[in-house]
């Protein structure tokens, strides 16, 4: 540094002072990685999840369709037509994704329409049979433990409807 004079005989050299800077890079990368790290995880875990749902919709919808509407011989019941629906999802989804897949169906009640009546002695009613299935899709991230400090994470649920009118054999209406 030259201070200001009047001939250049006069110039007085000082130091500079200049911090230590040696290990600063090491102190940000300490500081900076572990929140890289869980960005890059939990993008990861975004990504995989809606491929999973990209997958399940498709599905869902095409084993309601031929599952649960129209199933072929044998027993009709509920837990049947929904054990087949989930039996299809899930070798559709096959290994690739941490997913739990749950099948249910409920009826559907139309508020007061038949109530006056005992349903038992029902020969033919006008009354629509139609019934919701509810398909539910449980996503667990990978590498996120599933609990922290004894507090568990649930799962990332994606849950798809369908209301459908049950094809019966053999009956008329």
């Amino acid at each position: 540094m030259i201070l200001p004079g009047n001939s250049n005989s006069n110039r007085v050299f000082l130091p500079v002072i200049r911090p230590d800077r040696r290990g600063q890079a090491t102190v940000e990368l300490v500081v900076c990685l572990p929140v890289i790290l869980i960005l890059v995880l939990v993008t990861y875990n975004i990504g995989l999840y809606l491929s999973a749902c990209a997958r399940f919709d498709p599905l869902a919808a095409e084993a309601v369709r031929t599952q649960a509407t129209s199933p072929g011989n044998g027993e009709f019941g509920r837990d049947t037509r929904a054990s087949l629906v989930q039996d299809c999802l899930t070798g559709g989804m096959g290994d690739s994704y941490d997913v739990t897949i749950s099948v249910s169906i409920e009826s559907i009640s139309y508020g007061n329409l038949g109530s006056s009546t005992d349903s038992s002695n029902i020969v033919f009613s006008l009354l629509p049979q139609q019934e919701r299935v509810i398909c539910t899709m449980e996503y667990y991230p990978r590498g996120i433990p599933q609990g922290f400090f004894g507090i568990s994470l649930p799962p990332i649920q994606h849950r798809r409807e369908f209301v459908i009118d049950p094809y019966r054999p053999g009956a008329l209406f």
